[in-house]
């Protein structure tokens, strides 16, 4: 039996049905007479794309500065369950930023661009306590005040203390490297 295909519309429109409208998958999948199974295929890949697009328009204003250094939105991902993330690249670098639902809060994350020979990434966090020591700490939290607070500080904080690694001078990740190396090991000695 052959696959049957389904126009942009009607999928557009089955998921409408669950979504906006509020049937539930199984209904609307047997109204239309197809599988249930495509159904929420469909429903949570739309759920996804909806998520990482709220998610690039909250970040979108905090961090519209990387836009003008060079930087482009190349990555927008709502589709593991503890996270959503938005990254920005320039030819050198690249900014991650993160809403973690696992840690409950916002995480900003260095790296180099891609392709490159390591896929590291290191915390925003380390470059602060490195750059202003005892300094203010970014607002945890998930409910929408906290992180547009949380975007604010990290966004300012890039600005104010990352300015050369947003120029693409990357040499401050070998100093965040070893502040991160030390924090494994701590880990390391204390689970022995």
């Amino acid at each position: 039996m052959a696959r049957r295909v389904y126009s942009l519309a009607e999928k557009e429109a089955a998921v409408r049905a669950v979504l906006v409208d509020g049937g539930s998958s199984r209904d609307v999948a047997a109204a239309l007479g197809m599988p249930v199974g495509t159904l929420r295929t469909w429903v949570r890949r739309a759920d996804i794309d909806r998520r990482g697009q709220q998610w690039r328009e909250l970040v979108g204003p905090h961090f519209a500065f990387l836009l003008t250094r060079g930087f482009a939105v190349t990555e927008v991902n709502a589709e593991d369950w503890w996270d959503i993330r938005v990254r920005y690249e320039s030819p050198a670098a690249g900014v991650m930023v993160v809403l973690s639902f696992e840690f409950g809060r916002v995480e900003v994350f260095l790296m180099r661009a891609r392709p490159a020979r390591d896929s590291g990434k290191w915390f925003l966090d380390d470059l602060v306590a490195l750059r202003e020591p005892g300094g203010p700490t970014a607002p945890a939290g998930l409910d929408t005040p906290a992180v547009t607070k949380a975007l604010g500080y990290w966004a300012d904080a890039l600005r104010r203390l990352g300015s050369d690694f947003v120029a693409g001078d990357l040499t401050v990740l070998a100093e965040l490297d070893r502040i991160q190396q030390a924090r494994i090991a701590r880990h390391a000695a204390r689970s022995d």
